[in-house]
């Protein structure tokens, strides 16, 4: 059975940048090509200091996706207070007289993914366009070929010509001329008097001739192209007519992100990419594979991006995916033909590149968790095996090496239901049950591989419990895990009220009894409230959330359905995460009776509740 891992905050960088262009040129030295570009880095609002990585391109127009030259990569530039400065050398030949654009990407200097490209694009001004006049204002006389006779002494004082006056017509301004003057079209001086009706048409214009690139879309508008989908309205056209849309405030949405032509596909698990755009593992039961999908949208509207991971077998059942280094997905799973555990680590963040690793052989097949502390992005991974639990920590972020795996609760003979999170320290803590008594038990991790740890029963309330646990942690770095209570059929919650999670801790039994709940997942906002997703299977039976009114979930809690069951269809193996904008989304997978069919679905709550 899939877990989930509460969502990691993102980090946006947003950089304002000006330009100033100064030749390199010494005394009685040939004028060169570079030129200087400072600019200035903000992050989050606040002057960037640190090392950062640079690309910078030339365009001749402010969308055209393909630029005319790029400069080598900077690695490494120092900002200081915001401050940058790079020596920018595109040759002289891009500079020919028409409006040329830089576009900057920007990286932090430590890491190794993609640029974050800066927008809009900015203008470069006249400094390097000088750089053609210097040759034609150097060249002698003397040296040029093809001069008429007339000019041949050097002066031009009989052009040979017989116009002794030029008058300004209807439309033109700068008339009569006898001497010099300037002629030029008068304000207004272009109507339908001067043209025709029809007299500018493809004659008169090449196909293609009036394109983007001819165009100043600070005065003309691109051709609008696109539509919003359902569910979103339209906010805005941009520059190059794209058509901007959001969300429609307040109200949930529903997609399906994976309806294969003998849709068999099930487990999903979630998490928020570091782009903030939600990504899912899941199991494709037809043909026995692992799969992947990451949305294009928040709320997964829009056909998501889908990739087979691992078809190497019967493989990707009791899949988890977590956020892993470079802020791309890492999945763990089991490989049930083999029985091995194993681990995909996306290498981009569609994942059409996928490193595969096996960590152990002989596992049961039961649920894996997976969480990366941020301290050292190394993974560690939550499993059964021989009937206990354990973790297995990857020795790099790579995970092509293994550390040994440990028995986390070795007075507990059957362990098992693994849910993973990082704790306030940065370290693995566990909730599991103890399935031969029907407890709730919780592991903290006191170092990185939880070789040193402490365990604890959370729940014992002389019946049985523990089973579909969930677990998160929040702000504050108290945990929280939802489950079930087997004896009455109800959701459960418990607050730690201590690191190790052996005093003050609070029990809530969440919904009624008799209700029948099962597949509980939980998540924490940035506001420190969990939020739990369920399945329930009588009464108003469905896929269920509540909003706890607190931190600890005893009051004031919101109960809402966000899709409901019935005879003939069902939802089933929730996942859930908080978006970047602190709102939930649930994948699930839905089931028709009729059919005998499964696909992976996406809802997007509209508020923080749900309601």
């Amino acid at each position: 059975m899939p877990s989930r891992n509460a969502a990691r905050p993102t980090q946006r960088l947003v950089i304002w940048f000006a330009a100033c262009a100064v030749p390199f040129a010494a005394p009685a030295q040939p004028l060169g090509t570079s030129f200087t570009y400072q600019g200035q880095l903000t992050e989050s609002g606040q002057p960037a200091t640190g090392l950062y990585d640079l690309q910078v391109c030339l365009f001749d127009s402010p969308s055209n996706p393909v630029p005319i030259a790029c400069a080598p990569d900077f690695g490494d530039v120092p900002v200081e207070a915001g401050v940058f400065t790079l020596a920018l050398d595109f040759g002289a030949m891009p500079f020919a007289g028409q409006q040329r654009f830089l576009e900057l990407r920007v990286r932090p200097g430590a890491a190794t993914g993609g640029y974050t490209i800066l927008a809009p694009r900015q203008l470069v001004r006249a400094t390097p366009e000088a750089l053609r006049a210097t040759a034609a204002s150097a060249a002698p006389w003397s040296g040029l070929t093809g001069v008429p006779a007339g000019l041949a002494d050097g002066i031009d004082n009989d052009s040979g010509g017989t116009v002794t006056s030029v008058v300004a017509g209807t439309g033109l301004s700068g008339g009569t001329i006898t001497g010099s003057g300037t002629i030029g079209i008068a304000p207004g001086g272009v109507g339908p008097t001067q043209i025709a009706p029809g007299a500018v048409g493809p004659v008169q214009l090449a196909p293609a001739a009036v394109r983007l690139a001819q165009i100043d879309t600070s005065q003309v508008q691109a051709r609008i192209s696109g539509t919003c989908p359902i569910g979103e309205y339209f906010r805005g056209v941009d520059a190059n007519g794209g058509v901007a849309c959001e969300p429609v405030p307040g109200v949930a949405s529903l997609a399906v992100v994976d309806d294969p032509p003998v849709n068999l596909v099930d487990e999903p698990s979630l998490a928020i990419g570091a782009d903030g755009l939600p990504v899912m593992s899941y199991w494709d039961g037809t043909d026995g594979d692992l799969k992947f999908a990451r949305c294009v949208d928040s709320a997964c509207r829009r056909p998501a991006q889908i990739r087979v991971l691992d078809a190497t077998g019967s493989t990707g059942r009791f899949n988890a995916i977590a956020i892993g280094s470079g802020g791309l997905p890492v999945i763990s799973y089991v490989a049930s033909s083999t029985l091995e555990l194993r681990v995909a680590r996306c290498l981009d963040a569609a994942c059409t590149n996928v490193d595969l690793r096996t960590l152990d052989t002989a596992v049961e097949q039961e649920r894996t968790s997976i969480v990366v502390p941020p301290a050292d992005l190394q993974p560690v991974v939550a499993y059964q095996r021989s009937g206990q639990l354990h973790p297995i920590r990857c020795a790099n972020p790579t995970c092509s090496v293994a550390q040994a795996r440990i028995a986390v609760d070795a007075a507990v003979a059957n362990s098992g239901s693994p849910s993973m999170a990082v704790g306030g320290d940065g370290l693995p803590v566990i909730a599991y049950r103890d399935d031969t008594n029907g407890l709730l038990r919780f592991a903290r991790c006191t170092n990185a591989d939880c070789s040193s740890r402490s365990t604890v029963t959370v729940d014992d309330p002389a019946n049985l419990v523990g089973s579909n646990n969930s677990i998160a942690v929040g702000p504050d770095g108290a945990a929280v895990i939802a489950y079930r209570d087997d004896s009455t059929s109800t959701l459960r919650f418990a607050r730690c009220g201590n690191a190790n999670c052996s005093s003050g801790n609070t029990i809530t039994a969440v919904s009624a009894a008799g209700s029948n709940v099962f597949s509980t997942r939980i998540a924490v906002g940035d506001d420190g409230i969990p939020t739990i997703a369920f399945i329930e299977s009588a009464g108003l039976s469905g896929l269920r959330i509540v909003r706890c009114g607190n931190a600890g979930c005893t009051a004031a809690n919101t109960l809402g359905t966000l899709v409901l069951g019935g005879t003939s269809s069902a939802p089933g193996a929730p996942s859930l995460a908080i978006g970047a904008d602190g709102l939930p989304v649930v994948a699930y997978r839905a089931f028709s009776a009729a059919t005998n069919e499964r696909d992976v679905r996406f809802v997007k709550c509209g508020n923080r509740s749900c309601q």
